[in-house]
């Protein structure tokens, strides 16, 4: 889950091993010129079902890459008999959601939030 709190290098650190050493995520690096500028994950929610998870560096965003991505992680998907794919978009995040809906994702919930405090 999307956490926008900034977290240590340690802490970095640690999530990526963790993350690296489990079957049921999977993780890309998005290159762009030969250079790092953006992740893609990939994580098992139950049996052939993964939510997507997609990160790019603000300036390389609205290039067409976050596009091809998808489209290679759905070839992806192909590959390991991943029958469903899914996505977390917050609400306000017009070029996410576009992005997806190009591809036919649909809207299947509306996800409210309320924190409790104490």
């Amino acid at each position: 889950m999307f956490n926008p709190d900034i977290i240590s290098w340690d802490e970095h650190q640690a999530f990526w091993k963790n993350r690296l050493s489990r079957k049921d995520l999977f993780s890309f690096l998005i290159l762009v010129d030969g250079a790092p500028n953006g992740v893609l994950k990939l994580d098992l929610v139950k049996k052939n079902d993964c939510e997507i998870d997609i990160f790019l560096h603000p300036k390389v965003q609205g290039k067409g890459i976050a596009t091809q991505a998808i489209k290679e992680l759905i070839s992806f998907a192909r590959t390991k008999n991943i029958l469903k794919l899914l996505a977390r978009v917050k609400p306000d995040n017009i070029s996410s959601r576009n992005l997806f809906e190009r591809f036919g994702f649909n809207l299947k919930y509306v996800l409210y939030e309320y924190e409790v405090k104490k």
